[in-house]
């Protein structure tokens, strides 16, 4: 799809204009336009539209509340990822490696479920702001004067 929405900007690749963008120059076409303008622009509008929606995950039914956040044992981004099974959706957190070495025998890291890890997180969240002293505490804030932290 990344091809799909490089080549929206390059009016050049499908013909519209005539003409062939190679190696950094411009060349005059041999051949009629493929597609039409007026079809060429409301594609290219249709594919910016999908793109800001897709990017800003909006419309997501079950955001990844901690997506770019969690790390594996490698250091490496756990990437948001979901299975079907029966028309539940059962959503992850997979290390990278397990993307792009799938399917060989070398590929290994986490797949953590992505309900479990985020109720845990947000429940962590939940008792360190109820309780001010256990967050400083947890902080590592030592000098907060007591009479702060109990506010």
């Amino acid at each position: 799809m990344r091809r799909v929405h490089r080549t929206r900007e390059v009016t050049y690749a499908l013909g519209i204009k005539r003409q062939i963008f190679h190696k950094g120059q411009l060349y005059p076409g041999r051949h009629p336009a493929l597609i039409d303008a007026e079809t060429w622009n409301a594609v290219r509008d249709q594919l910016a539209a999908n793109a800001s929606r897709h990017g800003s995950k909006a419309n997501a039914v079950e955001p990844s509340l901690l997506a770019g956040v969690l790390i594996d044992g490698d250091g490496k981004r756990l990437t948001p990822s979901h299975a079907v099974r029966n028309r539940r959706r059962y959503r992850y957190y997979v290390s990278t490696a397990l993307i792009t070495e799938a399917g060989s025998d070398r590929a290994q890291g986490w797949r953590l479920a992505a309900r479990e890890i985020e109720s845990a997180v947000v429940r962590i969240l939940i008792d360190a702001l109820a309780s001010p002293a256990t967050l400083f505490g947890r902080l590592g804030a030592t000098d907060i004067p007591s009479e702060q932290a109990r506010k």
